[in-house]
């Protein structure tokens, strides 16, 4: 993409995302029955893993050109630490992010002050045919959060977020994967 001139030159660096753990690393404090680790995973994003890429690479601290993404609770990782850093982060990939714990949605109010650049996609089957109501619990939810960060940014901004929904995809690596490339021409267009 970069080659193509789709998006700008940019260096992704991938945290591994898997393992037993990655429920209590990713959840907030008392979410689900759960003492959530959440809060101490950003914080070791933060003092760890940021200042190690900014010695081992030479890239620009501008949080305009630095962003933060996941998927699924991954996502809302990456919702919450753009919120808390706003001074490091200023570009949000979040697909399908987890924006309603144990049957119940979050208050969208925590992320009201989120000025970067936002990018939530999600599919229309996100948790497959069963799970229609759950899906349109999402789908209202992620469109709630972008009524909420469109508004707060006022006019002539409404272009900082965008919402991709992909109708037949379920909640899934495959889907994330297809949306990747929209994401990033989204998050690092040419010229920007």
């Amino acid at each position: 993409m970069i080659e193509a001139g789709e998006i700008e030159p940019i260096i992704i660096v991938a945290v591994p995302n898997s393992g037993a753990n990655r429920t209590v690393e990713y959840l907030p404090a008392h979410a689900m029955g759960i003492e959530g680790q959440g809060d101490a995973y950003i914080n070791w994003l933060i003092r760890e893993v940021v200042p190690r890429v900014e010695r081992a690479v030479r890239a620009s601290r501008d949080p305009a050109d630095r962003g933060i993404g996941g998927a699924s609770l991954g996502g809302l990782v990456a919702l919450r630490a753009a919120h808390r850093r706003p001074d490091l982060f200023g570009r949000v990939l979040a697909e399908s992010p987890s924006l309603i714990l144990d049957g119940e949605a979050l208050d969208l109010a925590r992320f009201l002050n989120l000025d970067s650049r936002i990018f939530l996609g999600l599919g229309g089957q996100e948790y497959g045919e069963e799970g229609a109501e759950e899906t349109a619990l999402l789908l209202r939810e992620v469109n709630a959060l972008h009524e909420v960060l469109t508004q707060q940014r006022g006019p002539g901004r409404e272009g900082e977020v965008m919402v991709e929904i992909t109708p037949n995809a379920e909640h899934n690596e495959h889907a994330w994967a297809e949306r990747l490339p929209i994401a990033l021409r989204f998050l690092y267009p040419v010229g920007d």
